[in-house]
């Protein structure tokens, strides 16, 4: 009984070792998004979301929150972008408010 506790324990701690942290699978999905992943990314990613619900939920809610913006886009005028091309504080609020009539 001893001796198979000992060789699961050895066999979680070996799996937590080859698994990628969290963190390093909310960046993959994210880089994932706007560029091909590697095979071995692609896959690390899949291993981990079959164990990972909260890393499933980013994913899900990314995907969401991505659909949704291009969706609205259209929306944006040209006077949303700042020179620096990042949205500025009304534009914004667009978005804000487009995403709380959508998930509600």
């Amino acid at each position: 009984m001893k001796r198979t506790l000992a060789i699961k324990l050895r066999a979680m701690r070996l799996m937590s070792r080859m698994m990628p942290s969290c963190e390093d699978v909310t960046r993959l999905v994210s880089a994932g998004m706007d560029q091909h992943l590697s095979l071995g990314d692609r896959l690390k990613v899949r291993t981990h979301l079959l164990f990972c619900q909260w890393c499933s939920m980013f994913e899900e809610q990314l995907r969401l929150l991505r659909t949704l913006v291009r969706e609205e886009a259209g929306s944006l005028d040209g006077e949303d972008l700042g020179d620096t091309g990042r949205l500025v504080p009304g534009a914004k609020a667009k978005l804000q408010a487009i995403l709380i009539r959508e998930c509600a």
